[in-house]
């Protein structure tokens, strides 16, 4: 039987296909992206009892193979594509097919052993995959209502029984969601704890415990790294450079970031942190939100419309020397300034960074 010490094993993974490579073998193997495929490839990795396999992430294509691994018992690594890219580019080949990315994969599983794929419970599957249709559909009915803007009349009609859809079927994912938390005391209690913080709502609760399972289990530096909220070093010589937030979950930081525009109004903990932050000298991010929507609407020649903005909120825009010189009251901007200021919102998130996680109950 071959050494177990040294299988490493790469698979690429395609639509119709996948590549499956082990280190040190020239040969690949290939079998098709189908049931009776996995099957096939688990028989034979059983045969080999690999050490480690790397799959490359390929836009859902690879989520049936992984969770098939896993639940094999095999051990399994789903890893990032910049990453395995990068690492290549770094040895030097440029040269691209799915054979030698298989290849490249079991290499990259030897030299920078990822973490081992863990999967979620059958409840937390179904949340995921709810939480993530509800994004898609939020995502559809702002687009919906963007055009709707600038539409003319005759298709206005149209958009708005596009959107009258959207909104029913937004409320039937939302429903659906309620009855898993309800259906299920452990995710019920969860949603209970995360929701004692004020700011956090039924959407932060629901993306949390879905896109998040390892809330709980680590520590607040920790969590905040792995969401992508943590501030990262950028150091050379004397220079010290500014600290931005990268990467890891967008859904996730996205979410927690609108949360945190709340709290920070409202948020006993949250609040009085950011005030702190903004006498130190660092920008307020209302700031910068009504200056870009107070440019966007002279850009656009829009009509003004009011935006409704909590009145503490209110309170955190004192006097700012940047934006003194702004033409803008707090109670009015461009119709298309609010929309551009909800995408800008989700755009600058460098100030969360220095929060660390500690003022949202991320280490419940």
């Amino acid at each position: 039987m071959p050494n177990v010490k040294k299988h490493f094993v790469g698979i690429d993974v395609a639509k119709d296909w996948f590549d499956v490579a082990v280190l040190g073998e020239k040969r690949t193997k290939q079998f098709a992206n189908t049931k009776r495929g996995m099957a096939e490839v688990i028989k034979w990795m059983r045969a080999h009892q690999p050490q480690l396999i790397v799959v490359e992430a390929t836009g859902g294509y690879e989520e049936a193979l992984v969770l098939a691994l896993f639940e094999a018992s095999l051990p399994v690594a789903l890893v990032s594509p910049q990453r395995v890219r990068q690492y290549a580019r770094a040895k030097g080949h440029l040269a691209k097919t799915d054979q030698l990315d298989a290849q490249l994969l079991a290499e990259y599983g030897r030299a920078i052993q990822p973490r081992l794929f863990v999967g979620k419970s059958e409840e937390r599957k179904r949340l995921s995959a709810l939480v993530a249709r509800r994004h898609q559909l939020n995502d559809m009915l702002q687009a919906e209502k963007n055009r709707l803007r600038t539409s003319s009349l005759e298709v206005k009609n149209s958009l708005k029984r596009v959107l009258a859809c959207l909104k029913a079927e937004m409320k039937e994912v939302e429903q659906e969601i309620r009855q898993v938390l309800k259906a299920h005391d452990e995710l019920g209690e969860q949603e209970k704890l995360l929701r004692t913080a004020k700011s956090i709502g039924p959407v932060t609760a629901a993306t949390l415990l879905a896109d998040l399972p390892e809330l709980g289990q680590l520590d607040r530096q920790e969590i905040a790294a792995l969401v992508g909220i943590a501030p990262m070093n950028s150091d050379t010589g004397r220079k010290r450079g500014y600290r931005k937030t990268k990467g890891r979950r967008p859904d996730v930081r996205r979410t927690l970031y609108m949360a945190t525009l709340t709290g920070v109004c409202h948020n006993p903990i949250l609040k009085p942190h950011y005030e702190q932050l903004v006498k130190r000298g660092k920008e307020s991010r209302y700031y910068r939100l009504y200056a870009q929507a107070a440019h966007h609407s002279q850009r656009h020649d829009a009509r003004p419309a009011t935006l409704s903005l909590p009145g503490d909120c209110l309170s955190l825009l004192p006097s700012h020397p940047k934006y003194t010189t702004t033409a803008l009251t707090h109670k009015t901007v461009a119709a298309r300034g609010v929309s551009h200021l909800l995408l800008s919102i989700s755009r600058h998130r460098d100030w969360f960074s220095d929060i660390n996680g500690s003022a949202i109950s991320l280490d419940c």
